[in-house]
């Protein structure tokens, strides 16, 4: 169970794994259902149908879905590309004072179509509190095209939950060599 509200300022929120909805939207979404005889239903109700405003509840927390126990999946979209936009840059005040952490490297060997041959992993430690190490001095790899793999994890302060890392920057020496920020992303990008 679902909802998307499309907000003024060109973006959605998504809000999902809910247990169930506010009345009104129940009413709606059954009377949807039977009209389609399908309990699964993808609607889109005319614009201005139901109006919501900050503070106003409009639905429950639930695990439907796949969800393994009670929690909300909320996303913010561009509705211009359907991006999911980091929410972090809405203006949520979320105490974040645990940094990131580095669990393995994984180092893909890859032929001259970019495609994987063979992949090695290595356990990563914490060396410093701003560095990290492998027990290898020197990688030895066969090959002259690389990919370099990182499992890496968030956590936010307070919370169990491991969320991907926000920015990551790789140097060669002191030359940058790849980096990205986790600004938006879209589902043809990722799962």
């Amino acid at each position: 169970n679902a909802i998307y509200i499309k907000h003024e300022n060109g973006y959605s929120s998504v809000y999902a794994h809910l247990q169930k909805f506010t009345p009104n939207l129940v009413d709606f979404v059954t009377a949807k259902q039977y009209e389609n005889q399908s309990f699964e239903i993808d609607i889109a109700p005319p614009l201005d149908s139901f109006k919501v405003k900050k503070g106003e509840k409009i639905g429950f927390l639930g695990t439907t879905g796949g969800s393994l126990g009670p929690h909300l999946h909320f996303e913010i979209r561009e509705n211009s590309s359907e991006k999911t936009v980091n929410p972090l840059f809405f203006g949520f005040n979320i105490s974040d004072n645990s940094p990131p952490f580095m669990q393995l490297l994984k180092i893909y060997e890859l032929n001259h179509l970019q495609e994987t041959v063979n992949s090695t992993e290595y356990k990563v430690k914490k060396a410093t509190k701003n560095s990290y190490s492998i027990a290898e001095k020197t990688l030895k790899i066969p090959s002259n095209r690389i990919g370099i793999g990182l499992k890496t994890y968030d956590l936010i302060s307070g919370t169990s939950n491991h969320n991907g890392i926000y920015s990551m920057a790789i140097y060669a020496n002191d030359s940058l060599i790849y980096s990205f920020e986790m600004d938006k992303f879209g589902y043809d990008e990722t799962r």
